[in-house]
C-alpha cells in the first residue's frame, strides 16, 4: 500500500520570519520571500507532514475550506521543493 510523500524543510536553509512573511535562502542559493500567509506552511514544516496534513491544518487554522486552499498549498510546494528549501520523501 503507497503511502502519501511527506514535504520537510531542507536541512541546508538559512531563515528569517519577518511581519510580513518569510525569508528562505538555501545555503549557495538565491534569497526568496514566501508572503504570509504562505509562511505558515514553513512553520507547519517543522516536522514533516503530507500534503492533505498541512492542507488540513492550515484550513484550520485560517478558517477556510480544504478544497479552497489545497491548489494554492501545492503550488507553493512545488515551488519551494523546485527551489531546494523544502524536499519530498516518497
Amino acid at each position: 500500500m503507497a503511502t502519501d510523500p511527506l514535504y520537510r524543510r531542507s536541512g541546508d536553509v538559512l531563515w528569517r520570519s519577518t511581519p510580513t512573511g518569510l525569508w528562505l535562502r538555501p545555503l549557495g542559493g538565491e534569497t526568496l520571500t514566501v508572503a504570509a500567509p504562505g509562511d505558515a506552511v514553513w512553520v507547519l514544516l517543522e516536522e514533516p507532514a503530507t500534503l492533505d496534513d498541512l492542507v488540513r491544518a492550515l484550513a484550520d487554522h485560517f478558517g477556510e475550506q480544504v478544497e479552497r486552499i489545497r491548489g494554492d498549498v501545492e503550488t507553493l510546494l512545488a515551488d519551494l521543493v523546485a527551489r531546494g528549501v523544502v524536499r519530498v520523501d516518497p
